[in-house]
């Protein structure tokens, strides 16, 4: 019985597996289909969210850029006008923490960028498309325009963040955020710890120009060869500028065949001691014209050939006629150019100042800062109960404190309630007079002596009138400027008046600052270099100025630009014109004056040798 039951159980157990191994070798031969059952229907979000990604398809990059574009507009309105809301102030805070002084022009670059996206990315320098390149033909002026733009950007706040005084990761938020922020800091204090400040500098600015480079898919030789022709191209006119300029004053003068001799001028028969021309054969060949309309027959002597070669024999020929002369062209001078402020370096200096003046317990307040060419003026108001004796008592130890020969207090400022403090700057500006000639200023300048002196502290070109200035002396030590300031007197006159209006002396004793000037029609002779002729021109000088004041007390006119204007109306006739005839020896003949300037160089030297003569 035992044994019934097990052969009954076994055969039960023999048959239950097969059953199984059947079931499995059967659902092994079944298709996959059921072991993986069908994705379900799509829900009504996925449909929604599939329609949407098809009507958006091919407008990505517009909706990009329109984004960047709001984004960019929100964050001026932020950082230019503190506006925008919550949202416009949060985005100029976030940007200031992130990129510091430089958030001010990332406004701007959001837009823009946001337009290329818009409109596409032009491609400079196009070349044919590779139809065997891999992806697609858009994405190459995309991945370009990444990888340069942030090339550029890097070096830039790398530089900002150098320039700026490199706050170290110690720095306060207020100090990066002045800075470069907290990127630019990330980018160059690293360098700046490794490299130092000229490594730093020699890699940020290498990354700058491979950026560049890489936006305008240009090679550096395309940019050496470029640079080599524009530089040749635009140093061919400058070659000739001053000989242009130097013709064109010629000019006159060739045409009516005087180019050989100067106009030689001779003075009243009454001379104590008369004199000859520079050249006797030339003189004695072509006698020097007589004037239309003189004054007295005694103003056109002829020049005695055996008069001592060391005088001078003086004549006031005619004026060249307004309309036959043409100015030169303010372009043939040179231009300085604009020059940036170091702006972060002029604010330095006047916190130095504000705390040197609290040393000396001064309390004052910077409120204004003023850059000119040479020095930078800066606005202080006082505290309360400082005197302003006080600060003007500190005037060498504030030199003292500010590393600087000298400086100068303008106590106090007039129509402020401030005092100035003027510091020399330490990397001065170049003004050309150019500059000064080419300016609202000197357009405005109507009178023939008015000439270019300078910029004032506020940038404002000054011109002086030399009328107002009978009598001018330039002093200086060797190496101030004497000579340049002459010669910048002298060009503006030859710039902007006509022979008629101005004649010239010139004595140059030394005979080798003024030789450039000889043969100029404004020059009633040749540079004067021998001291006993320079003796000779000064008294005829004298005595033609004596002339013209007894002319002017005459007509009843206190100066020469009175009398010129009243001729110039035809209001100068003698009364007895009419009666005696305009050829008769006692009829005066009015003739237009133009006005006498006499420049010595080296006055000294010339009183050392002819102090009795001069």
């Amino acid at each position: 019985m035992t044994a019934t039951r097990s052969s009954r159980k076994g055969g039960t157990a023999k048959k239950a597996p097969a059953k199984q191994t059947a079931s499995r070798s059967g659902s092994g031969r079944k298709p996959s289909s059921k072991r993986t059952p069908p994705p379900p229907p799509p829900t009504g979000w996925e449909r929604f969210v599939a329609s949407l990604r098809e009507a958006s398809r091919g407008h990505g990059a517009d909706f990009a850029g329109l984004f960047l574009a709001v984004v960019g507009v929100v964050a001026g309105l932020g950082i230019y006008l503190r506006a925008g809301g919550p949202v416009g102030r949060g985005v100029s805070d976030l940007m200031g923490t992130l990129f510091g002084a430089a958030r001010v022009v990332a406004p701007v670059l959001l837009v823009l960028v946001g337009v290329l996206l818009v409109r596409g990315i032009p491609e400079p320098n196009p070349e044919p498309a590779d139809e065997s390149a891999e992806g697609s033909p858009a994405s190459a002026p995309v991945g370009r325009f990444a990888l340069g733009g942030t090339l550029v950007a890097v070096a830039i706040l790398g530089l900002l963040h150098m320039l700026r005084g490199a706050p170290d990761f110690g720095a306060g938020r207020d100090e990066v955020a002045d800075a470069a922020g907290t990127v630019g800091r990330l980018i160059g204090q690293p360098l700046v710890n490794a490299l130092g400040d000229a490594g730093a500098y020699a890699v940020l600015v290498a990354l700058g120009v491979a950026g560049a480079l890489v936006l305008t898919r240009t090679t550096i030789s395309a940019v050496a060869s470029r640079t080599a022709a524009g530089v040749v191209a635009g140093a061919r006119p400058v070659g000739g500028a001053a000989r242009r300029v130097m013709d064109h004053l010629f000019e006159l003068g060739d045409a009516d065949g005087d180019t050989e001799q100067a106009p030689v001028f001779q003075g009243p028969e009454d001379l104590a001691s008369p004199a000859e021309p520079y050249d006797q054969d030339e003189v004695e060949q072509e006698p020097p014209a007589k004037p239309k309309r003189t004054r007295k027959p005694r103003a056109a002597a002829v020049a005695d050939p055996e008069l001592p070669p060391e005088q001078l024999e003086i004549e006031l020929p005619p004026g060249t006629k307004a309309s036959t002369w043409k100015l030169p062209s303010p372009s043939l001078l040179e231009r300085s150019g604009s020059q940036s402020v170091d702006r972060a370096a002029v604010e330095e200096t006047g916190r130095r100042l504000e705390h040197a003046l609290a040393e000396h317990g001064v309390e004052t307040r910077l409120v204004g800062m003023t850059v000119g060419p040479t020095v930078t003026r800066f606005e202080l108001e006082l505290g309360p109960g400082v005197k302003v004796a006080r600060v003007t008592s500190l005037h060498k130890d504030i030199a003292y404190a500010m590393a600087t020969p000298d400086v100068r207090i303008l106590a106090p400022i007039p129509g402020k309630q401030a005092i100035g403090v003027e510091i020399p700057n330490v990397r001065k500006q170049l003004v050309t007079v150019g500059d000064i000639l080419t300016s609202a200023e000197a357009r405005a300048a109507t009178h023939p002596l008015e000439v270019a002196i300078g910029r004032d502290i506020d940038g404002k070109a000054i011109m002086a009138n030399l009328a107002a200035m009978p009598h001018i002396l330039i002093a200086g030590a060797t190496g101030a400027g004497k000579s340049s300031c002459l010669n910048s007197l002298l060009t503006s006159i030859l710039m902007r008046s006509t022979p008629d209006q101005v004649r010239m002396i010139l004595v140059d004793p030394k005979r080798v600052e003024m030789g450039q000037y000889n043969k100029l029609p404004h020059l009633l002779t040749e540079v004067v270099t021998v001291p006993k002729k320079a003796a000779n021109a000064l008294a005829w000088a004298v005595r033609e100025m004596e002339r013209r004041y007894d002319l002017l007390a005459e007509c009843g006119f206190r100066d020469i630009t009175g009398y010129n204007a009243a001729y110039d109306r035809g209001e100068l006739n003698d009364p007895n014109a009419e009666l005696l005839g305009e050829d008769a020896e006692s009829v005066t003949n009015y003739e237009r004056m133009p006005f006498i300037l006499v420049v010595i160089d080296e006055l000294a030297d010339l009183m050392m040798v002819a102090a009795r003569d001069v």
